[in-house]
């Protein structure tokens, strides 16, 4: 089609009104005039002649002479239209398309074939054999200017192959993708809307359709992180769990400094150290405790400020939804983004739906409660977390951020079970420890809250650190660390690890030899399995 692949290098320079040269596309072929039920004349002796150039030129075998009588054609046709009152002839511009059709030209054919099909209609099945021979070297030829880089050559081809295949829904498809990848997510949007009309429910086109939606919804996402809210967001964040922290910290020092000391005779000098001890966490408290409202706050405001960068994102991942309902990692991807956007109602209706939904991972639902207590969602957090621990109650990860999350919500019994259930999966880390005490503290139990403070500090004379669990190949291996905290050497310790798989069974165990330590010593820990499928651990000491 060597006429409209010439156009496509015209359009690298915009010059669309230029006058195409004539390129035959045809051979020596049959003459074949208006077929019913169209039933167009020539009406006028010079459409008339027009229409005898065109025969011999469909009819001839020798190039010059197609060549020359299409021009010819041509010539009579528009002195026709223009100069002899043939404007308002169907039969002129029927032959009119039939010409631009044999030299290749697309948009003179959708123009004059338009013409003919305002006031005949009836030749729609007619007109739509010629289109058909141009409609694929336009789509093609469009394709092939963007993959070239010519983005406005392509923009206007594929307009024209639309014009010529109005119900092809890949052509706006690929619009939307080249669209997409000019960072013109608006007009993306805009053709993947229309390719959703036409493609319906078309599996053929689904792998079109699923590209074309997620390249914008991911192109807004990515406009949105670069928006100083979404930066502003992870400082006001970073102050809120930095005050929080400090809250948990020192209520539960401060109490156990209390309850140590509370009703004991003691020295001045102790006496006087004890007080000077106990302003100074009672004043950092205090003042951690005022700072924290305003750092709420502050989030809050910067979320709404995060909202209107990150808007056309979520609209663009609820209509890929629309589409794709089953799709489980763009929901769990839309959830998180509505946590740090700070939209709740729709927030909990997805953590409603994900919380049953058996065909989720647990590591990907673990991450996503993770993030919705980050982002300071701590109830949202729970209920996503709580289906994971119900399908799996050996996930430290979720079990350690339900801690936190009851801790903020202020409620000690969830928080001393949740507690309870971790220490069953890690029971010798003094973070978990922690927790517990912490518990205790929100009931105002010195001697608990003192207890389980004492057995995080040196209680439990270990302090057993994993830093990750790692398949390799067919191997799965848990790291960490064992550190001596009793304050004294520490004779050798056992310590037997359970690889666990999705459905909470064990499938493996192995055994961690750690050798006598001296007084804060440390030693690393390794501990792997030849099998396979295993997503969490737990531990406990054999001697």
């Amino acid at each position: 089609m060597r006429a409209l692949r010439q156009f496509v290098l015209a359009l690298a320079s915009l010059t669309i009104a230029a006058v195409i040269g004539p390129g035959p596309l045809l051979g020596q072929e049959e003459w074949r005039g208006p077929q019913d039920p169209c039933k167009v004349k020539a009406g006028h002796f010079l459409v008339t002649g027009a229409t005898n150039h065109l025969r011999i030129a469909v009819q001839s075998d020798d190039p010059g002479r197609r060549e020359s009588r299409l021009r010819e054609a041509h010539r009579v046709l528009m002195d026709a239209i223009e100069n002899r009152g043939q404007d308002d002839n169907p039969g002129a511009w029927y032959f009119l398309g039939r010409y631009y059709v044999y030299v290749g030209d697309g948009w003179g054919a959708d123009s004059a074939f338009s013409k003919v099909l305002e006031t005949n209609p009836e030749c729609a099945a007619d007109i739509a054999v010629y289109v058909d021979e141009l409609a694929p070297f336009a789509r093609a030829d469009a394709i092939e200017a963007w993959q070239s880089g010519h983005i406005d050559s392509a923009a206007v081809l594929f307009q024209l192959a639309r014009a010529l295949m109005p119900q092809d829904a890949e052509i706006p498809y690929f619009m939307s993708m080249m669209y997409s990848n000019g960072g013109q997510f608006d007009s993306a949007f805009k053709y993947v809307q229309i390719g959703n009309e036409l493609a319906g429910d078309d599996p053929d086109l689904t792998r079109r359709k699923r590209q074309a939606m997620l390249d914008i919804a991911r192109g807004y996402e990515a406009i949105a992180f670069e928006d100083p809210a979404a930066m502003q967001i992870i400082e006001s964040r970073t102050q809120r769990d930095t005050l929080m922290r400090a809250v948990t910290r020192d209520s539960v020092l401060l109490a156990n400094l209390i309850a140590q000391w509370a009703g004991k005779p003691l020295r001045p000098d102790v006496q006087q150290a004890v007080a000077r001890d106990s302003a100074r966490l009672a004043e950092r408290l205090a003042a951690a405790m005022a700072a924290l409202p305003a750092a709420v706050e502050a989030m809050q405001r910067d979320s709404t400020a995060v909202d209107g960068a990150i808007g056309p994102a979520l609209e663009a991942y609820e209509a890929f939804l629309v589409e794709f309902p089953d799709d489980t990692e763009t929901k769990l991807r839309l959830l998180r983004r509505y946590s740090m956007a700070g939209r709740a109602g729709q927030m909990e209706v997805l953590v409603t739906e994900l919380s049953t939904d058996q065909s989720i991972e647990l590591i990907d639902l673990s991450q996503a409660g993770v993030s919705l207590f980050n982002d300071g969602h701590p109830a949202a957090a729970v209920r996503l977390l709580s289906a994971v621990t119900e399908r799996n109650p050996y996930l430290r990860t979720a079990l350690y951020t339900m801690c936190r999350a009851y801790y903020a919500m202020q409620d000690p019994e969830s928080l001393k079970s949740t507690a309870a259930a971790l220490l069953e999966v890690d029971p010798m880390s003094p973070q978990n420890l922690r927790m517990m005490a912490a518990a205790y503290d929100l009931v105002r139990n010195a001697d608990s809250t003192r207890y389980w403070v004492a057995q995080a500090d040196t209680g439990v004379g270990w302090s057993v650190r994993i830093t990750q669990m790692v398949t390799m190949g067919p191997r799965t291996v848990i790291n960490g660390t064992v550190s001596n905290i009793s304050g004294h050497p520490a004779e050798p310790l056992t310590l037997e690890f359970s690889f666990i798989d999705e459905s909470a069974a064990v499938i493996a165990t192995a055994t961690a030899e750690i050798p006598a330590l001296a007084r804060g010593g440390r030693e690393a820990l390794a501990v792997e399995t030849d099998q396979t499928g295993a997503v969490t651990w737990r531990y406990r000491r054999v001697q």
